[in-house]
């Protein structure tokens, strides 16, 4: 078994007992990963081609250094060996793999993924050099401990770039494997304006991430739900899209999810929290689009007049809790009083478009998405093409307001 899941690596009866004593580092230059294109997918889905052609890329850190894969290995005893035989014991061992990053690649390919997730839904779990040591410490076998030591890297450290197919026949083997096949590349992350910068507040510190477009027209501050934070996939996807139509994006990181606390606050704090940073998104004299989605598109709507928001942009609006439509939080979405954008799954548990009440605010269904925008492997389109109805309108709609 090559691969073991972080998740679960404790407790399944294969690993459990080598998780608890017998942990490795697997150096590495960097790994290979296989992607199917999405004209080889609507043909595997359509059935007329049963193996699809894949691109692979190489993927490694973005300074080229060697990283460290976490790993466990075991003793093996083959019975049908006698005990003097050289082979009688086999030594193996399995890497440690965890959720990919839906973050943006420090450097990512011109045409294909732009994050680790777009290549593969696992990634290796990377130990950053202050858990080498305690992974190592044989003296360490308490499992809750030790849980703690494979929380994921920061994020946007790797790069990847497509290689020759030849990678992908075992017989094939040498340097030509690494190298990178010719094409234009994407601007590093340091040549794009990406910033991070941290604001105080009265309910704590808050991180915002900055997307800068060159010649900016608007600023869209957009936070994210009490689930999850600014990896979410249609945050990325803005982030990645807008500054390229003029308008900066301002990822904020509401400061409970800074602390590294795993539960929201009440609406009253996290409102406090954006009234706080409001003046670092509205520094440069811009107009400020309030955003967010699901808890952090509430508090958008919430506080946008009082704060002077030019408009609101609404993802994944929470109308109700699962199950509750009785309980609607209609009044915050029709309170707003600015122009707002709401972009809602065809499949939210938390309010299906056709749910929302009449009201001044514009929305756009995004078929088959749940309440992450999310689409079934079924569905007619596919994850892409569900991104790429959220960019473009908010493209259009940003157009319209300038």
């Amino acid at each position: 078994m090559i691969n073991a899941r972080a998740e679960t690596v404790h407790e399944k009866p294969s690993y459990r007992r080598a998780f608890a004593a017998r942990r490795c580092i697997l150096p590495a230059d960097g790994y290979y990963e296989w992607v199917t294109g999405s004209q080889e997918r609507e043909l595997e889905v359509e059935g007329r081609k049963k193996r699809p052609r894949k691109q692979p890329y190489f993927v490694l850190p973005a300074d080229g250094s060697v990283f460290a894969m976490a790993g466990i290995y075991e003793f093996w005893r083959d019975r049908t060996l006698p005990d003097d035989h050289p082979g009688a014991w086999w030594v193996t061992c399995s890497v440690i793999t965890t959720e990919a990053e839906t973050s943006p690649l420090a450097v990512a390919p011109a045409e294909g993924p732009y994050a680790l997730a777009d290549i593969h839904p696992r990634m290796p779990l990377m130990l950053t050099p202050d858990r080498w040591d305690a992974w190592l410490d044989p003296a360490r076998t308490d499992t809750d401990d030790l849980r703690e030591l494979l929380a994921p890297p920061p994020a946007g450290l790797m790069r990847a770039y497509p290689v020759s197919t030849a990678v992908s026949n075992v017989r094939n083997n040498g340097p030509e494997l690494l190298k990178e096949l010719e094409g234009p590349k994407r601007a590093h992350s340091s040549d794009m304006a990406e910033i991070t910068e941290l604001i105080e507040t009265d309910a704590g510190t808050a991180r915002i991430t900055w997307h800068k477009a060159r010649k900016a027209s608007l600023v869209l501050a957009v936070s994210h739900g009490a689930g999850g934070g600014i990896e979410a996939r249609d945050l990325q996807a803005l982030a990645r899209v807008l500054p390229g139509h003029g308008v900066t994006v301002a990822l904020v990181e509401q400061p409970w999810r800074v602390a590294g606390k795993k539960v929201a606050p009440a609406p009253k704090t996290l409102d406090v929290g954006w009234r706080g940073l409001w003046p670092a998104v509205a520094k440069a004299g811009l107009p400020v689009i309030a955003g967010g989605r699901s808890a952090g598109a509430r508090g958008a709507c919430r506080t946008a007049t009082e704060l002077g928001a030019a408009a609101v942009l609404a993802l994944s609006f929470p109308l109700h809790p699962p199950g509750k439509p009785e309980k609607s939080r209609a009044d915050e979405l029709l309170g707003a009083g600015v122009p707002t954008l709401v972009v809602q799954g065809g499949n939210d548990p938390f309010g299906k478009p056709e749910e929302f009440p009449n009201g001044s605010y514009e929305l756009v269904e995004v078929p088959y998405g749940d309440h992450g925008f999310a689409v079934p492997k079924r569905a007619p389109l596919g994850q892409e093409q569900a991104l790429a109805i959220i960019t473009d309108r908010v493209v259009e709609w940003t157009a319209s307001l300038g």
